[in-house]
């Protein structure tokens, strides 16, 4: 069955183990040679009313120590003032441990460097406060939503930015288990996290505030994680889904969401079972100025990307399409995660989930030539592009940039996916290739994977088939995807039609 026993059980293949993030990410001051972290445990208090120093925080990281060296257990941070940092060596009794705040770089932060004690593992415990709504947390003040008299508050994450909101190993390849998360906020406001809800309960700390308790037992990449606060309520779509919204809209949103669960169906048909119980989302507000983000168990959707019967068929498949894709990063970005390590690999996570994307959505929508549409629709975007658009055009590359959103082009999404598809032709079809990224989400789930442990695993699958590995993932250009063969598609011609009779016209 594909190991699907190790996969439903949350257990590693042997192999995965071999793979791992063995250089430091660029992009954090974590060093995980020497220190993981295993669990986390989260409670921020935020005084959403207040804009000004209103947000305060605690966590809790368990940690492993892998070395004898003496170096410092060391933390990501932006934007935080840190007030104090603990150990507990028995139940009930804490101590103070020495730590030193560095520089604060931009987009980077500065490294919490905690000195700890001689033994193997143990718990630190963190209080702090977060200085200002900044980089990835977005705050919106009343006004800006449809509840016109109440603020909003939103995380984004990705790629590296929970260190704006949580002291952490702020890296993808530090994955953990979020053993609680807490939010402390005022009524009528409501917390929302990436986890399962387990309780609400009227908060101890502030006479009229409610704590919204969550917990994640499976582990996730820190980028995974999120908050957002508002005023807001769900409604059920199916057993495992509800949509959540701006409680004066959330009825409208919900009539037009039905979809998801036939949806969600359909990715499991292709990729195997959800395995992180329930597939909420939450619609954001207009001023959310991003498709969406992949949160397990609460994925961030714009507002925009709702199909509208007022659309044509074209239009609403798009929005299906970019509605797909985060959807079945639940499988890659995070099921299997890739490392990210000095901005590599990230194409697969972005260009195998776009890659799917594109027949989930024709499968969905009945319509199997579909696929071949976007296909041929993400070449062209991406051929036209030309070399002054894109920062790169390798899908494996070393560049080091100072601000994270660097790394995140065209190129992993498009020349990922078209990458993608050329494994399909080489391997034999569609379905020969979701057979062999099914086993792969065996081998490494839970888990991170790299390029070179995606080329070794394929070549093990398929030891036969010859692959150009070092042109299409290093070669700085665009030559690979230029020369590819795409199926004909004439849903494409007959857009190029419409577009050339417009050209006629004198509108182009």
């Amino acid at each position: 069955n594909d190991g699907q026993d190790v996969l439903n059980k949350g257990e590693a293949h042997p192999l995965s183990s071999a793979i791992d993030n063995d250089g430091q990410d660029v992009l954090s001051y974590a060093n995980l040679n020497d220190y993981r972290s295993t669990n986390i445990s989260i409670h921020i208090f935020a005084n959403i009313s207040d804009p000004g120093r209103f947000i305060s925080g605690s966590v809790e990281i368990g940690y492993n120590k892998l070395t004898n060296s003496n170096e410092p257990f060391i933390l990501d941070t932006l934007n935080l003032r840190i007030r104090s940092v603990r150990e507990s060596p028995k139940p009930g009794v804490f101590r103070d441990l020495p730590w030193v705040l560095g520089e604060e770089m931009p987009h980077k932060g500065a490294p919490l460097k905690i000195t700890v004690g001689p033994q193997d593992s143990g718990i630190v415990y963190i209080e702090y406060w977060i200085l200002r709504p900044d980089t990835g947390i977005h705050y919106l003040p009343p006004g800006y939503t449809s509840a016109h008299n109440y603020a909003y508050l939103y995380t984004i994450t990705q790629p590296a930015q929970t260190r704006s909101w949580i002291p952490c190993q702020d890296t993808a390849s530090a994955k953990v288990i979020i053993a609680r998360m807490r939010a402390t906020v005022p009524a009528p406001y409501t917390a929302l996290m990436s986890g399962i809800l387990k309780d609400v309960y009227d908060s101890t700390l502030a006479a009229g505030w409610q704590t919204y308790s969550y917990r994640q037992d499976l582990p996730v990449a820190p980028y995974h994680l999120s908050l957002a606060i508002g005023i807001m309520e769900n409604r059920t779509i199916s057993e495992r889904i509800a949509v959540w919204a701006d409680s004066h809209i959330v009825d409208q949103v919900a009539e037009r969401y039905t979809f998801t669960e036939d949806l969600l169906r359909t990715c499991e048909n292709i990729l195997g079972p959800y395995v992180w119980g329930r597939y909420d989302f939450l619609v954001l507000p207009d001023k959310y100025a991003y498709w969406g983000m992949e949160h397990a168990n609460m994925n961030y959707i714009a507002g925009s990307l709702a199909p509208d019967p007022r659309r044509g068929y074209l239009d609403n498949s798009l929005l299906l399409e970019q509605f797909s894709h985060e959807t079945i990063h639940s499988w890659f970005g995070n099921l299997v995660t890739s490392t990210y390590s000095s901005h590599s690999d990230l194409w697969l996570n972005e260009g195998i989930t776009k890659y799917f994307s594109y027949y989930v959505t024709a499968d969905f929508m009945g319509t199997p030539e579909l696929a071949d549409f976007l296909f041929r629709r993400a070449h062209r975007v991406l051929t036209m592009a030309g070399n002054s658009a894109l920062p790169w055009e390798s899908l494996e590359n070393e560049i080091e940039v100072e601000n994270m959103d660097g790394v995140f082009s065209s190129v992993p999404y498009l020349k990922g996916a078209l990458f993608v598809k050329h494994l399909e032709k080489k391997v034999g079809g569609r379905q020969e290739l979701a057979a062999f990224m099914r086993v792969l989400l065996v081998m490494f789930s839970y888990q991170n994977i790299n390029t070179e442990g995606f080329i070794e695993t394929f070549n093990m699958v398929f030891p036969d088939t010859t692959i150009e590995w070092d042109r299409w993932l290093y070669e700085d250009n665009l030559e690979m995807v230029r020369d590819m063969e795409l199926p004909a598609s004439r849903l494409y011609d007959d857009c190029f039609t419409v577009l050339n009779q417009w050209r006629k016209k004198g509108n182009y």
